[in-house]
């Protein structure tokens, strides 16, 4: 007989954060052109993505936690004061509260069904949870959704178009504002309601997007962090040295990389502090 943790992590469904279309428009100074020994565009395309999704989980390990949003569930001894039930989320930042399971024992878990009275802070969840409990700690799982709303759209939007068909509704939630990044075209976008995979908005798109634009709630702070991240790992191809053994670390002086790298590693560091995990 074995016994399963109930912790079910989502980091597959996460979309880089940056487009291959944001990094090309972004001021960097760095030649995308030659990443491939093959000319074809789309090779060259390929490969800065390869390296862009490799940036993004480069800011995930500098934060100890996935940025974009992810749904997760955490176990853990809780304690009980005037009928609710406080819970110190262990990733941030607290988006939705999707399901509570509390008992006396972990052999004996009642769905909370009533999770309108819910208070969610930025850190912590509180639910009035009722039954009797053997002491004022309870067993607790609790299923939420953190970290900034990101992934793409799937389908090319007009102008008036009132919804968006995107890769992964992770994260976006009604009454949410995101911006459609999309290279000297971007826009502003909140959303009215969300059904699967389709995005309804408060007011129409006053621009027109091709298919695979990023829709994001993520903070600029943390996109440019993700250039800087790229452009570094482009400047490493070609070194004989490993650039970021350990990123949380920081790079190693004795890697080899072109003048620039190291300044943009250090500046993606200094952008994602605010939102690196705290204990």
């Amino acid at each position: 007989m074995t016994a399963t943790a109930l912790y079910v992590p989502t980091y597959a469904t996460r979309s880089p954060y940056i487009t291959v279309s944001e990094y090309k428009s972004a001021p960097t100074g760095v030649n995308v052109d030659q990443l491939s020994p093959r000319s074809d565009v789309q090779v060259q395309n390929d490969m800065l993505s390869v390296l862009i999704d490799r940036a993004s989980s480069y800011a995930d390990e500098i934060c100890q936690q996935v940025l974009s949003a992810t749904v997760d569930t955490q176990v853990g001894t809780y304690f009980v004061r005037a009928g609710v039930v406080k819970i110190p989320v262990d990733y941030t930042p607290l988006i939705q509260v999707n399901s509570l399971l509390v008992g006396s024992d972990a052999s004996h878990l009642s769905t909370v069904t009533d999770l309108s009275n819910a208070w969610l802070q930025r850190k912590t969840v509180e639910i009035p949870v009722t039954g009797w409990f053997r002491s004022n700690r309870v067993k607790a799982a609790l299923t939420y959704v953190s970290g900034f709303a990101n992934t793409v759209t799937t389908v090319a939007q007009a102008v008036g178009d009132s919804t968006l068909t995107v890769a992964s509704p992770v994260g976006i939630v009604s009454g949410l504002t995101l911006a459609l990044f999309d290279a000297g075209n971007s826009e502003p976008v909140t959303v009215l309601s969300v059904s699967g995979n389709v995005v309804t908005l408060a007011a129409p798109l006053t621009k027109a997007h091709t298919f695979g634009v990023s829709l994001s709630a993520l903070p600029a702070a943390i996109k440019q962090a993700v250039v800087f991240l790229t452009s570094a790992l482009i400047k490493s191809r070609g070194s004989e040295a490993h650039v970021m053994a350990s990123i949380s670390a920081g790079p190693s002086r004795k890697s080899e990389i072109q003048d620039g790298g190291f300044e943009e590693i250090d500046l993606a560091f200094e952008l994602l502090k605010p939102h690196r995990r705290s204990a």
